[in-house]
């Protein structure tokens, strides 16, 4: 009875935070990590006010647009392997270092990314869709305590140093596939652009520029088109830079000018 009373009284004394990392989940948190892990940044995602679906980079606020892929590559590895993880958790074991690492990466990520977003959450609170840019915050934390549980399941099953490798190419290999393939797609999409701007047949990059239109910087053809004195070239300009960004592109000067 004493030892009894005695765990229960642990159990009252731990903190919040502790309660967040313990091995074994509530049904509350699994809730939470439903909610903030899976659905809400779907949701938040597909409301996107601009900051990730953006084509430029807005003077004085942040614009994720050439990133996007980046975000949502890595943001579906993610939500991928904690519906692995929560839904097969007995077939999931077995790969547990590799979740971890995963996990790990996705909390920094999203962590990252709230910060990143932050200015522009607060001015979006003015409306209330704005409030959906703190959820990052939320999400950093489902993966983080997954994470560590997925971390601490792989002691039983795996030495420390085999852990640790593991661990750190999930990581590794969580950022890198992402960032390399939206590298690889900016340079496809910069090099379309300079072909616009320096060649009067451009129809094929014209078409690579507007599929890739979220790594295309506009700005080049912008430049050329304020500089360029022949009416046709001006409007073949204009014209692919509306078919890329959506835009009128004297309306996007008289802006930049006031």
């Amino acid at each position: 009875m004493a030892s009894i009373l005695g765990a229960q009284s642990f159990n009252q004394k731990r903190s919040f935070w502790k309660r967040q990392f313990t091995d074994t989940a509530t049904r509350p948190q699994l809730v939470f990590d439903v909610i903030f892990g899976i659905v809400m940044p779907v949701i938040c995602f597909y409301f996107d006010p601009g900051i990730i679906r953006s084509h430029y980079r807005w003077d004085g606020y942040l614009s994720l647009g050439q990133h996007a892929i980046t975000i949502y590559m890595f943001s579906g590895f993610a939500i991928l392997g904690l519906m692995f993880w929560m839904g097969l958790r007995k077939q999931a074991n077995r790969y547990a270092p590799l979740i971890g690492g995963l996990f790990v990466s996705a909390a920094t990520f999203s962590f990252l990314l709230g910060v990143l977003m932050l200015p522009a959450s607060l001015i979006g609170l003015i409306i209330i869709i704005g409030a959906l840019g703190f959820t990052p915050f939320a999400t950093g934390l489902v993966f983080l305590r997954n994470g560590v549980r997925a971390i601490n399941q792989t002691r039983s099953s795996s030495t420390g140093r085999i852990q640790v490798k593991m661990i750190a190419t999930a990581a590794l290999l969580a950022f890198c596939v992402p960032l390399v393939t939206s590298w690889q797609l900016g340079r496809a999409a910069d090099r379309a652009v300079n072909q616009i701007v320096l060649s009067d047949h451009s129809d094929s990059a014209l078409s690579t520029a507007r599929h890739l239109r979220w790594f295309a910087d506009a700005n080049p053809i912008m430049s050329a088109y304020a500089n360029e004195k022949d009416a046709k070239r001006r409007d073949r300009l204009a014209r692919a830079y509306r078919e890329i960004t959506g835009e009128d592109i004297n309306q996007r000067l008289m802006i930049l000018n006031d």
